[in-house]
């Protein structure tokens, strides 16, 4: 069959940098001290400092706008424009179909009401005075949005930063007050792993608005359409299943043109890009398209690999670089006693975490530098992209979250290469054709071969495509991409005392259901949160209370987190998820008595007071408990086991005053009766005759 898809022939595009955004709709009751302007009125006020900042006041909305320079310059015009009908800008990189260039955002803008193939990630706004709105993203984009309501506003963001230290309802509070106890449950026993959870955020009154969900802007009212799945066209389907070979050719030369019309719009303010390699798939995809493009406007990329010098992915890394003859560095930690990954060994490397992050990756994660400042405005890190790997709506939204906050923390500026809505209709394709078949693999093999097949016969760690006759690469003593990570702070009794109040409601109720047993167990609100359900299971069994109770006391005892503070291994963990997830609990901890990002930030290893803040101080107290002993364990558990006497006296005092006080109130009722008043005389006669 012959397709006639002249899409890109004559290509045209806008790029922008990564704006940072606070877009808030007035509702009838707005007054200005709802918000914090003197904050959001500051080029510091994104986590990454912006060059430039505008802002725009209308009757119906208040716009903050945060510009940066980074390779190319967002300009009015072009990036943003507010005049009398309204209020309007874009992020990102777009190509349209039409081969009629716009000239300006408002031209581009009509090119999405006419409903064009519009190709590249972007998040396109725009806001008529008339109160009619229009909030556009690709499907595939990486871009987050973040969404808050109350009764006298709307807010619209991209980072959850400004919302949270905007909106003066979170201040005077501490962020443990607005922590969702089911997102942060669900990130513990389950990971990322579901959709409910990926629509939420840290801070339970903040949503988290997805690419292809539908925002629809009417006289001023915000409605939110809740989308759970996303259609592959019609013609893009037929095509592949009727004849896939000239769709890859066509998608292959748009995959090339879309990369050079990129690299040569931006090609004078680039002086050079870097790319981590690996044995995997994504890093050598991106490397063979840049190296082909980048080549071509001399424009230098400098690859590297990390990791001891065995390991597969450095191996194959060193290989894939030499024979694209690319400049590549091998940064080697040591011998095979040295590790790889650095994990939080303080408090305020935690929360540094926490303030990057914002809630949506954890400290497994953790950034061993970190500079609010962009130091190198004319290079830029592209990371490896599998968009054509994430066959469902979960790992989509994966990318919307974790991929988003992990590659925007220290960079605005993104070059969505492998992730555009095209490499996502593949992924789909896959997944509703050739289900559980990893046929992804079908991807990297023709495009490789279509871009150096001499790529082909270098094999990939830990894996291979079932297309050639070339084996997966494992070295011994290597059983994964995985490398060995440090170790981890874990302070028991800090997490008791910063989130024990999130989780006592559960435990109170459970605890009193079965007469204190917990509590008189040694169990604390963190225990029973992290063990419901073995505990749950133990107390559904009918044995005595005092086999009960030892066997209650036996699982705490035999937890896999220790009840103080210690240094953790997941090295040489059988349970490596479970204690995994206690860097989240580590990360929601650190941040927990904090009200705002900004007195946060004062706390953070990254701060240069980083001596002086709250949390160094917490650290060197609880340091003087008893640091990485077993022996505080049983001062912890004399602590514990106080606290549990006194809480069971304080409970059985208020059921004795209780008790009292309906006996009082029987009393009263009983003096005051007709009934009492009629047998008075034979009360009298019964007393005289005693």
């Amino acid at each position: 069959m012959i397709f006639n898809i002249n899409i890109y022939i004559n290509q045209i595009f806008s790029v922008c940098d990564s704006m940072k955004f606070f877009v808030l709709f007035k509702k009838e009751n707005f007054r200005n001290d709802l918000i914090n302007d003197s904050f959001l009125s500051s080029v510091n006020a994104p986590s990454l400092i912006a060059n430039e900042f505008v802002k725009d006041d209308r009757e119906n909305a208040l716009v903050y706008l945060y510009l940066y320079n980074h390779i190319y310059t967002e300009s009015e015009g072009y990036s943003y424009h507010f005049d009398s009908n309204g209020i309007s800008f874009l992020n990102g990189f777009i190509t349209f179909e039409d081969s009629n260039r716009p000239n300006n955002l408002s031209d581009i803008i009509d090119f999405f009401y006419e409903d064009n193939m519009i190709i590249g990630d972007f998040q396109l706004f725009s806001l008529y005075n008339n109160g009619e709105g229009l909030f556009k993203t690709s499907d595939s984009s990486i871009y987050p949005c973040f969404f808050y309501e109350d009764e006298n506003i709307s807010v619209f963001s991209n980072e959850l930063k400004l919302i949270v230290d905007g909106v003066n309802q979170f201040s005077n509070h501490k962020f443990v007050d607005f922590y969702d106890l089911e997102y942060i449950s669900d990130l513990f026993f389950h990971g990322d792993n579901k959709t409910g959870t990926l629509r939420q955020t840290i801070f339970k009154n903040i949503k988290r608005v997805l690419p292809h969900d539908e925002v629809i802007i009417n006289n001023g009212e915000i409605q939110i359409i809740l989308n759970s799945s996303i259609s592959v066209p019609t013609w893009f389907e037929k095509w592949y299943l009727e004849d896939k070979d000239s769709l890859y050719d066509w998608y292959y030369e748009i995959l090339l043109n879309y990369t050079d019309s990129f690299i040569s719009y931006i090609k004078d303010d680039v002086n050079e890009i870097g790319l981590g390699i690996t044995g995997g798939f994504d890093s050598r995809l991106a490397l063979l398209i840049l190296d082909k493009i980048c080549s071509k406007y001399d424009i230098p990329i400098k690859t590297h690999t990390s990791g001891l010098s065995e390991h597969p992915d450095v191996v194959i890394g060193g290989k894939v670089a030499k024979l694209l003859g690319v400049d590549w560095t091998h940064r080697d930690f040591g011998d095979s006693e040295s590790s790889f990954k650095y994990l939080p060994n303080y408090l305020n490397e935690y929360a540094s975490t926490f303030y990057i992050s914002q809630g949506d990756f954890n400290s497994f994660d953790f950034l061993v530098n970190y500079n609010r400042k962009r130091d190198n405005i004319s290079s830029f890190y592209q990371p490896g992209m599998d968009v054509y790997k994430r066959d469902n709506m979960v790992s989509i939204i994966k990318f919307n979250r974790w991929f988003s906050r992990r590659v925007l923390y220290q960079s605005n500026f993104y070059l969505p290469l492998f992730s555009t809505n095209y490499e996502l209709w593949f992924a789909l394709l896959y997944e509703k054709h050739f289900p559980n078949e990893k046929q992804y693999k079908e991807f990297v093999y023709e495009i490789l071969k279509r871009g150096n097949p001499e790529l082909l016969d270098i094999p990939f760690a830990f894996d291979f495509l079932p297309q050639t006759d070339v084996k997966e690469f494992i070295v011994e003593g290597y059983r994964s991409t995985n490398h060995k990570v440090g170790l981890f702070l874990w302070d028991y009794q800090f997490v008791l005392d910063e989130l024990g109040p999130l989780f006592e409601d559960e435990f109170n109720e459970k605890d009193l259901y079965y007469n204190s047993i917990l509590s008189e167990s040694g169990i604390t609100s963190f225990d029973y949160f992290a063990l419901k359900n073995d505990i749950d299971a133990l107390l559904e069994n009918d044995n005595e209370l005092s086999i009960l109770k030892d066997k209650i006391k036996k699982l705490k005892d035999n937890a896999y987190f220790p009840s103080y503070r210690s240094l953790m291994d997941l090295n040489n963990s059988k349970l490596y998820g479970r204690v995994a997830s206690l860097l989240i609990i580590m990360d929601f901890a650190s941040a927990a008595s904090f009200s705002s990002f900004y007195e946060l930030e004062g706390s953070c290893s990254f701060n240069d007071e980083r001596f002086n803040g709250d949390l160094d101080l917490k650290d060197k107290l609880y340091s003087e408990l008893g640091i990485f002993s077993k022996e505080n364990n049983s001062l912890i558990h004399q602590n514990e086991s106080l606290k549990n006497k006194n809480k069971k006296l304080s409970n059985e005092n208020k059921k004795l005053k209780k008790d009292i006080k309906s006996l009082v109130k029987f009393k009263e009722s009983v003096l005051t009766s007709k009934s009492w008043k009629i047998t008075k005389p034979l009360r009298m006669s019964m007393k005289r005759f005693k």
